[in-house]
């Protein structure tokens, strides 16, 4: 649930992921392709995979992670020393305690937004920037959303689960901060991949929200054999291949 929810936000916020597996990570898989990386309430974390990751935001990557994060090792031994165990050094953040949300609650944040399900009273390095504090609940003014300069990169840690527009938020103050240009993006749940070749591009759409959606986005909608002049219009659950028009 924690992986879609990361995965829709991004998307949503004009980028396009890769989904990678822990053994991609232990394996020759090359982390300098990605220039952020999410890691979705990744509980269970081995020291190999964590230092991998440490070293990625050492060499320039953003690195986000979420709450309940890297408190166990990859056989199910929690980390002694706090939380969140494996990364709270990258991170310069220590949860002091957890403090669950009933399903049906959820906590506001001082810059506007909501937090779902889970809260941490975390405790942060003089090194860390705050981003966002919440503004009621059992932790009114504790962090909530952290980011720490690391090397050449910067660690951003995210200590509950954001609502979807909040989390939408969350994704493209990383893809800007990244200066990462951005794909057509929209408010509503809207992934965008855009493929390039020598002779063209080709910007896929796929609505998966229950309204209707305007991209700006301009095109022959090859699914369709029509023209389509800015805005594209998609119904919900409507998805288009757009050969885009030379600027």
């Amino acid at each position: 649930d924690q992986a879609l929810r990361a995965h829709r936000a991004f998307t949503a916020a004009g980028a396009t992921c890769d989904v990678l597996g822990w053994d991609s990570l232990i394996s020759d898989a090359d982390l300098s392709r990605y220039r952020v990386l999410v890691l979705p309430a990744v509980y269970l974390c081995s020291r190999a995979n964590a230092d991998r990751i440490t070293q990625a935001a050492g060499a320039g990557a953003d690195v986000l992670v979420t709450a309940f994060s890297g408190i166990a090792d990859e056989h199910d031994h929690v980390y002694l020393g706090g939380y969140p165990g494996v990364f709270t050094e990258l991170l310069g953040v220590r949860a002091e305690e957890f403090f669950p949300l009933d399903a049906n609650d959820s906590v506001r944040l001082e810059t506007g937004g909501a937090g779902l399900l889970w809260t941490e009273n975390l405790g942060v390095a003089a090194d860390v920037e705050v981003l966002a504090r919440y503004a009621d609940g059992p932790l009114p003014g504790v962090a909530a959303v952290t980011r720490r300069q690391v090397g050449a990169g910067r660690a951003w840690y995210v200590s509950t689960v954001p609502d979807p527009p909040t989390w939408r938020r969350v994704a493209a103050r990383v893809l800007e901060a990244d200066g990462i240009a951005r794909l057509p993006h929209v408010a509503a749940d809207v992934e965008f991949v855009r493929r390039v070749s020598p002779t063209g591009s080709w910007l896929f759409a796929l609505n998966h929200s229950a309204e209707t959606v305007r991209v700006p986005a301009a095109g022959h909608d090859l699914l369709t054999g029509q023209e389509v002049d800015s805005p594209l219009v998609l119904p919900p659950g409507g998805c288009a291949v757009l050969r885009e028009r030379e600027p």
